[in-house]
């Protein structure tokens, strides 16, 4: 790693030509020596590649990668992450824009930390840019600065909502570069699995600073429901399968109830005629986010999941704590 950089800022990028030159621009009028720009293409079919050389001729300060072929979003932001030279990685959508003086507050805000902090949530607006018009002004909904204490579950609080925009996410490498990010390939949410690591092994400040326009000029690609399923989805293989934050897992549990609970409420009221067919459908859709030779695997899990109320899991939870405690003092 290249100690004289500080904060690698890395975009993946797919079919990015539309958006990707504004937000080049955004950054590299605020870059200085100690910052890197690192762009992940995943196969783009566009002109993305023309214009990111314009800036490559221009600026040293970029480095351009592509794969050969396209390995997923979420395999993409991994690659990212592993290529990254600096002591903090900023992932950074190739849509969203930086906001003037930015940069020099994200390296304010690394030196404000120590290394008990693996990782710091920004804030940020959520701009349509074709009407020009501020959507949400902030997604931290307590507009305060806080820390999230290590094993506390940070889906519980005010940065809940952050989370689930990739670029409010700066992440101290060493904390992360050893752990292997492939189970969360399929999560849709490779971030969401992050921050539940980094929660179970440090602490992570939360920011009310605004620094960055994340680009709303459509619909969202999710409705709320499906967004929330797929959302704890990318939660729940890390922490069940993968990186094992097990003092989340009953927040998770009563998530998945309370979503079946309203489906099935849903099919009494008579509201979904055509049940067995979107039962189905609700079922492969989280289903097939998974790796194929992993499915009988993790099949029992998943159904464990939705069919076991969460007063046996808080059970199970302590009885296994129980027991961890017992070992750890017999080692003693």
């Amino acid at each position: 790693m290249n100690k004289n950089i500080i904060l690698t800022i890395a975009i993946p990028t797919f079919q990015g030509a539309k958006t990707i030159r504004e937000t080049l621009e955004s950054i590299i009028i605020q870059i200085t020596e100690d910052i890197e720009i690192l762009i992940i293409d995943n196969a783009s079919t566009d002109n993305t590649k023309d214009i990111v050389n314009e800036f490559l001729n221009k600026h040293y300060h970029i480095h351009y990668l592509r794969n050969e072929k396209n390995v997923g979003l979420d395999a993409n932001y991994d690659l990212a992450i592993k290529n990254a030279n600096g002591e903090f990685v900023w992932l950074f959508s190739d849509d969203d824009v930086l906001l003037d003086n930015s940069i020099s507050s994200v390296i304010r805000l690394i030196n404000l930390i120590d290394e008990s902090y693996g990782a710091i949530l920004i804030d940020c607006i959520m701009y349509n840019f074709k009407k020009q018009k501020v959507l949400i002004d902030g997604v931290n909904v307590n507009n305060k600065q806080f820390i999230v204490s290590k094993e506390e579950n940070i889906y519980k609080t005010a940065a809940k909502d952050m989370i689930g925009i990739i670029s409010t996410l700066l992440i101290r490498k060493d904390i992360i570069k050893n752990v292997d990010l492939s189970i969360l390939h399929y999560s849709f949410h490779i971030q969401t699995g992050i921050l539940s690591y980094i929660s179970c092994v440090s602490k992570i400040l939360v920011t009310n600073e605004k620094l960055f326009l994340f680009r709303r000029d459509d619909e969202p690609r999710w409705t709320k429901h499906s967004y929330t399923l797929k959302f704890y989805f990318g939660f729940e293989i890390a922490a069940l399968f993968g990186l094992e934050n097990k003092n989340d897992i009953k927040h998770l549990v009563r998530e998945k109830i309370k979503q079946l609970y309203i489906f099935f409420l849903r099919i009494r009221k008579h509201e979904i005629k055509n049940k067995f067919e979107v039962f189905i459908q609700l079922f492969t859709n989280e289903l097939r986010l998974y790796k194929f030779y992993l499915f009988w695997l993790e099949l029992p899990i998943l159904v464990c999941i939705l069919i076991i109320p969460s007063f046996i899991i808080r059970k199970m939870n302590k009885i296994y704590n129980y027991f961890i405690k017992v070992k750890s003092r017999n080692n003693e």
